[in-house]
């Protein structure tokens, strides 16, 4: 079953898959073609699961799932996990990427952590630059601390 992404209880869990590829209408045209189908039938244990979706900055596509009416399980979350390689392939976008993501001048930017020192150094990230939490797991946590300045982030340790 699927519901709007904001009508999901703040208590709903959160999965996000980040693309460096920037997500152009044309792949957003895709993800709505594909993904509608995969949520209406994603289930756990024999019961349907209630999710959104909802895509953020152009290389963020989330899932959330209101797991007051069901918990996503081992295998649902495999399958999800399943649906969205192939839907990576389609795109020709990698959505497990897992470097960091940054805003730069009003773009985002990615980078490999052994990176970070150095773009610190050099001041690309400074204390206000926005940096994503990719690893909040409520829809609360995402509102509240999925995007944030560095300096209120678990990089404030290296600046």
């Amino acid at each position: 079953m699927i519901t709007e992404f904001e009508l999901l209880p703040e208590t709903s869990r959160i999965f996000i898959f980040q693309s460096q590829k920037k997500l152009t209408s044309a792949h957003e045209q895709l993800i709505r073609e594909n993904l509608p189908d995969f949520l209406q039938t994603w289930h756990a244990h024999g019961k349907r699961l209630n999710s959104a979706w909802k895509i953020f900055d152009r290389h963020f596509l989330v899932i959330a799932v209101n797991e007051d009416s069901q918990n996503a399980s081992g295998c649902s979350i495999d399958s999800l996990n399943q649906f969205i390689r192939v839907l990576s392939e389609k795109l020709s976008a990698d959505l497990f990427d897992r470097s960091i993501a940054f805003g730069c001048q009003n773009e985002l930017s990615f980078a490999e952590l052994q990176e970070l020192k150095t773009l610190i150094i050099r001041g690309v990230i400074t204390p206000d630059t926005p940096v994503y939490n990719n690893s909040v797991v409520t829809k609360k946590k995402f509102n509240e601390e999925w995007k944030l300045k560095a300096s209120k982030s678990w990089m404030s340790r290296y600046l």
